[in-house]
């Protein structure tokens, strides 16, 4: 026989809400951040893990976006490119980012999950123009779905060879 519990979710089913953030008042004093809470993964790693930083700038299909302490809430998709970061001694780091998701939250945390990220250093230039002269052509010739996998490789080697190019000018 079945018998009916008298707390479905037992004694901590709601636990959670203990800790649920809430908006906050619109005229309430806020404090303002020095840093943003930066981590970078990518499929089998983590590159950065709540690191402090000052700003980041990714490609979003949005546009541009800088994110600083203090932004708002925002999830963005990623377009392939430059990811760059600048930490609170005012050095800077460039990664290229092949592309996925940012979650800024307004409690001062940005997380990116790239499906790759390679440090720009680590890019040779002229192999990625000879990539993209090799993807142009394979974007030519072949089935539909053989000409849509040369159109992302167009685009991905397109966005390191800008990303590239701005970082030597």
């Amino acid at each position: 026989m079945l018998r009916r519990s008298t707390s479905f979710l037992g004694v901590n089913g709601f636990k959670f809400l203990e800790n649920k953030i809430v908006d906050g008042d619109i005229n309430s004093a806020v404090e303002l951040l020095e840093t943003v809470s930066f981590t970078l993964t990518r499929q089998d790693e983590a590159i950065f893990s709540q690191k402090p930083v000052k700003s980041v700038q990714i490609s979003t299909t949005s546009g541009y976006l800088g994110i600083n302490p203090n932004h708002e809430y925002k999830i963005s998709k990623l377009l392939p490119g430059p990811c760059k970061i600048e930490f609170p001694d005012g050095t800077q780091q460039t990664y290229f980012l092949s592309g996925g998701f940012a979650n800024i939250n307004s409690a001062g945390s940005v997380d990116i999950q790239a499906v790759e990220a390679v440090p720009v250093e680590d890019l040779d230039l002229a192999l990625a123009q000879k990539e993209l002269a090799a993807a142009e052509a394979d974007s030519q010739t072949g089935t539909e779905n053989e000409k849509a996998i040369a159109q992302i490789r167009v685009q991905t080697a397109e966005a390191i060879v800008a990303a590239l190019t701005a970082q030597s000018a």
